[in-house]
């Protein structure tokens, strides 16, 4: 309930909010300190004091007075306001955040809300980790011929990556079981973890397109790749917890997607001129009749993807929280469309140029026992994992270690 008292200061009445908390008027300027002849005390009664014929001193003194109010504020407890250029600034205006490079990336940008943010994905974690353990081996043993290949030119890269989610992992629990005091470094790991995880498989993504080849120049763009995919993860997480959480943290979300999206498109745009250009075979397929019509639509519908979340996110977020979920949903569609991208333009080679899918496959008899397996093993994955999406839906909860 509001109610409103008289600023025995100024004799005028004032605005105040529950349980008296004075209310910050946020349109103030900074304060400066007032003169005694500008603040007279009054014997007025509050309900005869007319604000519109009251002293131009009166006025300017009351102003003052919000403004120090203003700079108390918050009480005791609750969340300082953001900083307009401070950390979370928009990337426009302080150029690439490292702190925003999903899940754990983006954990190395708030202390307040990172509980909330393991907690909007710690149903998920185990489900997402077999896609990827299921994912790899069954790659590797469909394709053991390119094992080889794809591991001999990747080796350091790819021992990075696996350090960065054997970090990534380990921080994650442990953080749960850590003291106050050392928590703080189970997080710095976790965050370290996840960025050295996303730029080696951006580095690797970038190598695998140029075949390998370590110029200069594809070196360069092999860097793109890697900075491009770290702000895709990014731009995924931000996506996510716009859709799972409320609050400062989802207005915080929607910054950080709006910050990543266009790294995201840079990406997107180096890629998609690097690829026709490593090979004649993949030229032909982009640009050549009848190959065209099948790929024409991938590159206008992402750039409609990206208008469209460009516009989603200047709304967001709404005060019913409508199309919350439109940012997590195009980011899907992205990735989606991305991989269609690169699968249309390499297929049949799995090294490219080099090893085609029927060179590398393994033994007739391998591929049926993997194939019997995979019948066996995906529908129960697929069976838990929607029904873990099913029980946890709607907003994340506080964190709880019970």
């Amino acid at each position: 309930m509001n109610a409103r008292f008289a600023d025995p200061r100024e004799g005028t009445p004032v605005e105040d909010g529950p349980l008296g908390t004075p209310v910050p008027d946020l349109g103030a300027g900074p304060p400066a300190p007032a003169p005694r002849s500008a603040v007279r005390p009054s014997t007025v009664a509050p309900s005869t004091v007319a604000p519109s014929i009251a002293d131009p001193r009166d006025r300017s003194a009351r102003a003052r007075a919000a403004a120090a109010r203003e700079r108390s504020w918050p009480p005791c407890g609750a969340e300082p306001p953001l900083d307009p250029a401070g950390d979370d600034a928009p990337i426009a205006r302080r150029g690439v955040n490292w702190r925003w490079l999903a899940g754990g990336i983006l954990t190395g940008a708030t202390d307040a809300h990172k509980d909330r943010m393991i907690a909007s994905i710690g149903p998920f974690w185990d489900a997402n980790e077999t896609w990827l353990v299921l994912a790899v081996g069954l790659l590797l043993v469909a394709f053991p011929f390119a094992q080889g290949a794809v591991l001999g030119a990747l080796y350091l890269p790819v021992a990075l990556m696996l350090a960065g989610l054997i970090l990534r992992g380990v921080a994650f629990d442990f953080r749960a079981k850590a003291q106050d005091g050392h928590r703080i470094w189970w997080d710095r790991a976790f965050f370290a973890g996840s960025l050295i995880a996303t730029l080696t498989q951006g580095y690797m993504l970038g190598l695998y397109i140029t075949g390998f080849e370590r110029t200069g120049v594809n070196v360069a763009f092999s860097i793109l790749t890697a900075v491009s995919l770290t702000a895709g993860y990014a731009f995924i997480g931000a996506s996510w917890l716009i859709l799972k959480t409320e609050g400062e943290l989802q207005r915080r979300a929607v910054r950080w997607a709006r910050g990543t999206l266009w790294l995201v498109a840079l990406g997107f745009v180096a890629v998609s001129v690097m690829t026709p250009l490593m090979s004649e075979r993949i030229f032909a397929k982009w640009f050549e009749l009848p190959y065209l019509v099948l790929l024409a639509p991938v590159p206008l519908v992402t750039a409609g993807l990206f208008v469209m979340l460009h516009l989603v996110l200047k709304v967001l977020p709404t005060r019913t929280d409508s199309f919350a979920w439109a940012p997590f949903a195009g980011a899907i569609a992205l990735f989606t469309l991305g991989f269609y991208g690169l699968a249309y333009s390499f297929f049949p080679y799995v090294v490219p140029e080099k090893i085609t899918v029927w060179e590398a496959a393994a033994s007739d008899a391998s591929l049926m026992i993997m194939f019997v397996g995979a019948c066996l093993v995906l529908p129960m994955i697929a069976g838990y994992t929607v029904l873990s999406y099913w029980i946890f839906r709607g907003k994340a909860g506080a964190l709880r270690y019970d």
